[in-house]
């Protein structure tokens, strides 16, 4: 588990082009659906970035960093995997909490997420995280 974590951590810095304080990951599976999408704070800085503000904002290749997209979300399924061969509860959503330390910290939900839309769930996990 702890190597699965690494990479989830290495993929979020290897996508931040900044110097950041703190990244804060949302993942959700269920049935055939999955999104995973971060918000960070830049350092000294207290308005958060969605990681997908990063290509227009400094420019970055978008065909690289939807590559980079891809093997974040590679390392959440292989996660979500790992956790359901281990015959674990399957999460349905998860929140991966990362210092610019590398210290870390996980949250898994087991609710049904079909029941909100996209813009309630992620408001209401920005509130809950104190993301602004």
């Amino acid at each position: 588990m702890e190597t699965i974590y690494q990479k989830i951590a290495d993929q979020i810095q290897k996508m931040i082009p900044e110097k950041w304080s703190s990244a804060y990951l949302y993942a959700e599976k269920w049935a055939d659906y999955d999104t995973v999408y971060f918000y960070y704070y830049p350092e000294n800085d207290i308005k958060a970035l969605l990681h997908y503000e990063i290509t227009e904002r400094f420019q970055v290749d978008s065909t690289e960093f939807e590559h980079l997209e891809d093997k974040l979300r590679d390392a959440i399924l292989l996660l979500y995997e790992k956790l359901v061969s281990q015959e674990e509860e399957p999460w349905t959503c998860m929140t991966f909490i990362l210092k610019s330390t590398g210290e870390f910290q996980i949250e898994y939900g087991y609710q049904d997420q079909s029941l909100l839309g996209p813009v309630e769930k992620r408001g209401l996990w920005k509130e809950r995280h104190s993301i602004h």
